[in-house]
């Protein structure tokens, strides 16, 4: 009968199924990382019998594993400042990772509770580099997104006809060289 075995599992009571028609007892069992010890007891009128099996789980070691939010890969900017958001999982604290921007180091702020790595990082004018590392015991990871900054310039007008101080007739053509902007409807003559 099932109140004649007792199993345990380090030390705690574990409920099981046993079966009399094949005299098998099964129970599942969450194992603790490291060594588990195992005991089944059974008794009856005639006396107690006691098995103890020890079983090693190893936890499966998992590399960090990285996921950049923000800034989006290829992203092309006009301010020289952006913000950088990661989910980053299987490391310990943020000592475990390091943000770099084009080869140099950078902080950030890591909240192990959710996984959320942030920071505000200085781009350098033309391509940038953004690379996330992290590392733990199993190994490490990276991450890398690049970010184009282009710093919004305000237009150049140079008129080059006809010059300044020149006399003209009622009807004059002008000419100029305006850059900075993309379409002439962008250009006022006043």
């Amino acid at each position: 009968a099932a109140n004649q075995i007792t199993v345990t599992l380090n030390g705690n009571p574990v409920n099981g199924l046993f079966k009399t028609t094949t005299s098998t007892f099964t129970a599942p069992m969450n194992l603790s990382s490291g060594n588990n010890t195992i005991e089944i007891s059974a008794t009856n009128d005639c006396g107690t019998d006691v098995q103890i099996r020890t079983i090693i789980y190893d936890e499966p070691c998992l590399l960090p594993q990285i996921a950049f939010t923000t800034p989006t890969n290829g992203l092309e900017t006009e301010t020289n400042t952006v913000q950088v958001s990661a989910v980053i999982q299987n490391v310990a604290n943020g000592n475990d990772i390091q943000l770099s921007v084009n080869g140099t180091q950078q902080s950030g702020v890591y909240n192990a509770a959710t996984g959320a790595y942030t920071a505000t990082v200085t781009l350098h004018q033309g391509q940038n580099s953004i690379a996330i590392a992290a590392v733990n015991d199993c190994g490490n990871g990276t991450e890398t997104v690049n970010v184009s900054y282009q710093p919004c310039l305000p237009p150049s007008v140079e008129i080059t006809a006809p010059s300044n101080g020149s006399s003209a007739s009622e009807v004059v053509t002008i000419k100029a060289t305006v850059l900075g902007v993309t379409a002439g409807s962008n250009i006022q003559v006043t």
